[in-house]
This record gives structure tokens, C-alpha cells and sequence, in this order.
């Protein structure tokens, strides 16, 4: 199954706890405020336009494919995501 890293910029005085329960829903782990780990059938386009459901017109999203054994590195991550990034 392909893995995805989303991403969306964290606008000041927004809740995004629909956002973050709906992609906890789904399986998504959090890396950052704004940032997901996510492993799903489905393409980018696909996840983006989803995402899109989920937030205002002028929201930056990103949805990036990872490939196999990509090299990575992270500093004060969420553990869940670290593991997440070592089991997938």
C-alpha cells in the first residue's frame, strides 16, 4: 500500500480538530501540527481532493507519495510517527 506524507499550513485562530479526527479516523499518525503520515490505496489527487473537503479555499495541502526506503531524520517528532516511519 502506498504511504503519503500530508501536509497543510496551521492558520492562527483555526480549529482543526475536524481535520485531525477525521484523518485519525482514517489511520493517519501525526507528525507535526500539520503534517500526517498516512497509508492508503488510494493517489495524491485523490487523498488532495478529500483533504480539500476539509478545509477553506485559500488552505495550502500537500500530499507527497513515499518511496521505498527513503533516507529521513527527525528531531523531537511525535514517537508514534517515528515508528510509524521505521514500520513503513
Amino acid at each position: 500500500m502506498p504511504a503519503f506524507l500530508v501536509g497543510y499550513d496551521v492558520q492562527p485562530g483555526r480549529d482543526y480538530a475536524e481535520v485531525v479526527d477525521v484523518l485519525e479516523a482514517v489511520g493517519g499518525v501525526r507528525m507535526l501540527d500539520g503534517l500526517w503520515l498516512w497509508d492508503i490505496p488510494e493517489g495524491a489527487d485523490t487523498i488532495r481532493y478529500a483533504m480539500c473537503t476539509l478545509f477553506e479555499p485559500s488552505d495550502a495541502i500537500v500530499v507527497l507519495e513515499l518511496a521505498a526506503h527513503p533516507r529521513w531524520a527527525t528531531v523531537n517528532v511525535n514517537e508514534a510517527a517515528t515508528s510509524w516511519l521505521l514500520a513503513n
